[in-house]
């Protein structure tokens, strides 16, 4: 599972230095879809060994059994970033694709070209910030600034391609 696109994961590499992509979509999960943690697996030196070649072996990976999957399905993999170095690391980093908030009231609250958006994780000017969080994920940083009475941010991932600006909570341009 990722909150972006699947061209845009960047865990391998070949050996010519070319990222290698995870493949397709295979399905896209509406917000709030409910799971269920399976199991956190550490890339101890046996894990690593088991997992296929050219998988992301070396990162902590969640398994997640996802609310309406089909039964007898595979679980879902929730890739984490490298370096988690601590327990509250790894619980931040496990907030930022999982969370126990029901966020159904909250999406219901968009219009209906915005939860379109959010679904297909796609961003749309003038979609909220708290919309665009729900379609992207975290970014990776924020620059905030005042511009008079207006705030202004900045948006980036970490993926590198895609950034959006805000004002006042609202988006105004960005890069897919």
């Amino acid at each position: 599972l990722t909150p972006i696109p699947p061209e845009l994961v960047r865990f391998l590499e070949n050996p010519n230095g070319k990222p290698l992509t995870p493949g397709p979509i295979e399905k896209t999960w509406a917000v709030n879809t409910g799971v269920k943690i399976l199991k956190v697996e550490f890339p101890s030196a046996w894990a690593m060994t088991e997992r296929v070649l050219y998988t992301p072996r070396t990162l902590a990976w969640v398994y997640v059994e996802i609310d309406g999957a089909p039964r007898g399905a595979p679980p879902a993999i929730v890739v984490l970033r490298p370096g988690i170095k601590s327990q509250q690391e790894f619980i931040a980093e496990l907030d930022r694709h999982l969370t126990r908030d029901d966020q159904s009231k909250q999406l219901d609250a968009f219009n209906d070209q915005v939860r379109d958006a959010v679904k297909t994780k796609t961003a749309l000017n003038d979609m909220p910030s708290e919309a665009l969080e729900m379609a992207w994920g975290f970014p990776e940083s924020k620059k905030i600034e005042l511009d008079g009475q207006v705030k202004k941010e900045v948006w980036k991932w970490g993926d590198g391609k895609r950034s959006a600006s805000l004002s006042d909570g609202r988006v105004t341009a960005f890069t897919p």
